[in-house]
């Protein structure tokens, strides 16, 4: 028997998804499966080709995808390639296309994230083999501005976010996260391409229960063709992400979660639990994540 231990309730603001409550599980890697072998098609590549990865894990039964994550040589951007389970080859595969906003030098992954009923996690020293090298591209950086269409809101406005990119090609959509000045909870909103305006854009609808004070952005996340990502951090981005920066004021934030609860906290196989959280007010938030640990 398995007991379910809460370890924070995390409010992300998500406006352009559909309402759902998701609760996931960590567990570490002690007893958990075997990687058998990583291995990079091409070890040096360029513009125009696809860094592919492979992985062989023993329990591959018992996982949906992994991501393999790195960190871009030059700026430290965070990279996570996406490995998807190949029926034929039985090998969790991704691939890398290189282009010339792809930064030159070498890329070595860092963590191998693994997702099955819960997420685990193993280091880099625990498996090897996942290097690769870029030559030849320029890397040109991706964000070239940010900006809101208000710096002073309040409940019943509307904050727009625009963000220009050097380029837009194979990116679906991109998730900005502010930080909220109060309780320091994250705030994210998904911004989309207009090719109208030429800007990937979002909005952010201000609510009665929105802390009041300075929102800054903090994170800039890609959501690219082939399901990897990249991480972009204000430690880098300051300069940009300043621009994006608002104030609310005028709002009577209390405790944006009432309570939590779920119908059982003893399980086993078979058994599912379900949560429920109750909020003061529902403006703005689609769904909410709930992180757990198993104990």
């Amino acid at each position: 028997m398995k007991f379910l231990t809460i370890l924070t309730a995390s409010i992300l603001m998500f406006f352009n998804f559909s309402s759902a409550i998701n609760v996931y599980a960590f567990t570490d890697a002690s007893s958990g499966p075997t990687i058998e072998s990583m291995n990079v098609e091409q070890k040096e590549v360029t513009i125009g080709d696809t860094a592919k990865i492979s992985v062989k894990i023993k329990e591959y039964q018992e996982y949906r995808y992994l991501n393999l994550s790195y960190t871009a040589p030059l700026t430290g951007n965070g990279i996570t390639l996406k490995l998807s389970f190949n029926d034929e080859s039985k090998l969790f595969e991704g691939s890398f296309p290189i282009n010339n906003n792809i930064e030159p030098g070498n890329y070595v992954p860092h963590m191998l994230s693994l997702y099955g009923s819960g997420i685990t996690s193993i280091y880099e020293y625990e498996f090897e083999n996942g290097e690769f090298i870029v030559h030849g591209t320029d890397g040109i950086d991706l964000i070239d501005s940010i900006h809101v269409d208000q710096k002073e809101v309040t409940a019943g406005d509307t904050v727009k976010v625009g963000l220009k990119t050097s380029s837009y090609e194979g990116i679906n959509y991109m998730n900005s996260y502010f930080e909220s000045p109060l309780t320091n909870q994250r705030l994210s909103v998904s911004l989309y391409y207009n090719p109208d305006t030429n800007e990937f854009e979002g909005n952010i609808p201000i609510s009665s229960i929105t802390e009041s004070g300075t929102y800054k952005l903090t994170m800039l996340n890609t959501y690219e063709v082939g399901n990897n990502t990249t991480a972009f951090y204000s430690s880098r981005y300051a300069d940009k992400f300043q621009h994006a920066d608002f104030t609310v004021s005028g709002t009577n934030a209390t405790n944006i979660i009432e309570s939590i609860t779920l119908d059982k906290h003893e399980v086993t196989i078979g058994e599912t639990i379900n949560f429920a959280v109750k909020l003061p007010e529902i403006v703005g938030i689609n769904y909410i994540n709930i992180y757990t640990s198993v104990a």
